[in-house]
């Protein structure tokens, strides 16, 4: 809140657009608290015993004091799917920190030429920079020079340029009596030529100056023009009042500085939002508008000709209607949403892969559950339907029409499990693919747990997660009896357990499994000799493992599962048949003796007997 700019207009759009915002200030004198500034936006201190601001530190020496205060930040919102963007690099361990242990990616918003900060700790800022333009997931710069330089670090570097606030500049906008003013708003430091406005000054001695804003360099000289006027940093909310006075507006910063050759200026946007004329020196971002929508020099008799150019509204610029209309094509709305795709695409696309066979109340619990907890960015949810006759075809139609990335395909015969399953995988698109049991609840955070672990394990090929009932190592005894207790129940467990692998098991059920792309398209799909179902996790699980990948379950991952819905309207002697028939299957052709899963330390077939969701009693809200 000490200037909205760049940092605080994205905060802003991403809040507006649902999206919940927690913004860390870059100064850490205060206390730590929480500040609810808007909706869906926090404000947040961290506190540092040995210094007041991050510029001065990078928390190298102080990560477990930094850590404990984001992981009470993180426990406290139930922050469990998120992106990470760094606006300084001195945040470069703590987003790292957060990517390792949450999985949350980082995106660099490359604003900045930090080489070219003259401060006592430019060497520590330098180094940092480098090393955060190497390991961002994605990297947005402010500007075409920037985007060159963080292009010798990372391949994954897109430019956003700057923007305005449209509808708060175009107040600004209109006639207004009185005499003509030459007006500036922003910082003026050692980037500022400011010899260039005092000639001005000298050479207009009719005509008042004013420069809004903070002054750390030239003060005393500009003090000494009686027509300069230094009126002091004002409040984002009233820089509008004060556009509205001016008839020129200046951007005259120093082009020799790498600082300003990387700089895309954002009052360039607002003072067109105003519909006002623009002299500006030779920034290298502004000539693509070099005497359409500004005039530009760094020579000074030059400047002060385009200057006289506009006061006599003898100019050739741009009419009003052309400023304000460029203007609002660059409004901070189209930044965020471009800022929003390259969020979701620095993410793995995980695909979703569901196979239903009637239980239309189980579908729709199913699925309603995704898309009411899934928070995580990039996703696609591929249903295959094995020709239900309950109502589900319908349902899904009707689903698929509302969420675009939902893919539905329709099987003219019930086709099995393993075939089934395999129709909705080779349409994925996804880097990982998720196999989902239709009779299950999803709970915050699950996507992104289960790919933190496949993602920092090169060397694991699946990953599942703990639920209430299954019939191996994945069965934990639970507490819950509602859906708001599971919520509870799930976020409590895998935040006291965050990060941990359950490893000591030979089979992943395939109820929920997540599971690397580059296996399914190297070594096949489930095998499909398995027929209507029953022994396809033993066998994929044997042949991940015959590859040299490991299985894991992941301990901060929560399903709640009903287990065997399907399989428990099959008559007993047909589900034995089925059973003896793939259990034989499996020993022939893995040449060994099948034996029965096991089950973890104080846990039996009787362990969360009584914990059941009513599923009548359950209110699904139909997103």
């Amino acid at each position: 809140d000490f200037r909205f700019q760049r940092p605080q207009q994205l905060a802003v759009r991403y809040a507006e657009n649902g999206h919940r915002v927690f913004y860390f200030n870059a100064n850490h004198y205060k206390e730590p608290s929480v500040y609810q500034t808007g909706e869906n936006l926090y404000v947040i201190d961290i506190h540092s015993d040995s210094f007041t601001a991050i510029y001065l530190t990078d928390w190298e020496q102080q990560l477990d004091s930094v850590k404990k205060q984001f992981k009470n930040i993180l426990d406290s919102y139930c922050i469990r799917d998120a992106v990470t963007i760094v606006d300084y690099p001195n945040w470069i361990h703590v987003a790292q920190m957060l990517r390792k242990e949450y999985g949350f990616k980082i995106i660099t918003d490359y604003m900045d030429d930090y080489t070219g900060f003259l401060n006592p700790a430019e060497d520590l800022v330098r180094s940092n920079c480098e090393k955060l333009l190497e390991t961002s997931d994605q990297v947005i710069a402010s500007s075409q020079f920037l985007s060159d330089i963080a292009c010798k670090f990372n391949e994954h570097v897109e430019i956003v340029r700057n923007g305005t606030e449209f509808d708060h500049f175009h107040k600004a906008y209109g006639v207004r009596e009185g005499g003509k003013i030459i007006g500036y708003y922003g910082a003026v430091a050692e980037w500022f030529d400011v010899d260039k406005v005092i000639y001005l000054a000298k050479n207009l001695p009719q005509y008042e100056i004013q420069i809004i804003g903070d002054v750390t360099s030239g003060e005393n000289k500009l003090k000494k023009c009686p027509n300069i006027r230094l009126m002091g940093e004002k409040p984002y909310s009233e820089l509008p009042a004060y556009l509205k006075t001016f008839d020129v507006c200046l951007i005259p910063f120093d082009t020799s500085t790498d600082l300003i050759k990387a700089t895309n200026p954002v009052k360039f946007y607002e003072y067109l939002s105003a519909g006002k004329k623009i002299v500006a020196t030779e920034i290298p971002e502004l000539l693509p508008f070099r005497d359409t929508y500004v005039y530009m020099s760094n020579d000074n008799g030059k400047f002060l000709e385009y200057v006289k150019l506009c006061l006599s509204g003898k100019d050739t610029l741009q009419d009003d209607e052309g400023k304000m209309a460029l203007a609002r094509s660059n409004d901070w709305q189209k930044r965020y949403e471009k800022f929003m795709i390259l969020s979701k695409e620095c993410v793995p696309k995980i695909s979703i892969v569901i196979l239903t066979y009637n239980n239309l109340e189980f579908n729709k619990m199913c699925l309603q559950s995704i898309l009411n907890t899934t928070a995580y960015p990039n996703y696609e949810i591929i249903i295959v339907d094995n020709h239900s006759t309950d109502g589900t075809g319908e349902y899904l139609k009707k689903l698929k029409n509302r969420h675009p990335f939902i893919k539905v395909l329709f099987n003219n015969e019930n086709k099995g499990f393993a075939a089934g399953n395999n129709d909705g995988m080779r349409e994925a698109e996804g880097d990982y693919i998720v196999l989902l049991n239709n009779d299950t609840i999803v709970t915050r955070g699950w996507l992104t747990a289960m790919c933190r672990h496949l993602e920092n394990d090169a060397e694991l090929g699946m990953c599942g997660p703990v639920t209430n009932s299954i019939g191996n190592e994945a069965q934990i005894a639970v507490t819950y009896h509602s859906l708001n207790e599971l919520n509870q129940f799930s976020y409590n467990y895998t935040t006291a357990h965050l990060g941990e692998e359950y490893r000591e098991i030979k089979v992943l059920a395939l109820f929920c499994t997540m599971i690397k792309k580059q296996i399914i398209d190297t070594y096949g799909y489930l095998d499909e000799s398995y027929g209507i179902g029953m022994f396809e996790d033993d066998d994929y699980s044997e042949m991940v493992k015959s590859k040299g990948f490991r299985i894991t379950i992941a301990e901060d991952a929560f399903i709640h599962h009903f287990h065997g819905v399907s399989f428990k309207k099959l008559e007993d002697e047909r589900f034995k048949k089925i059973f003896q028939y793939n259990k034989e299957l499996f020993e022939r052709k893995w040449n060994r003796k099948w034996t029965g899963h096991k089950m973890r330390a104080g846990v039996d077939g009787m362990t969360n007997l009584d914990n059941l969701i009513n599923l009548s009693e359950e209110k699904w809200k139909d997103s």
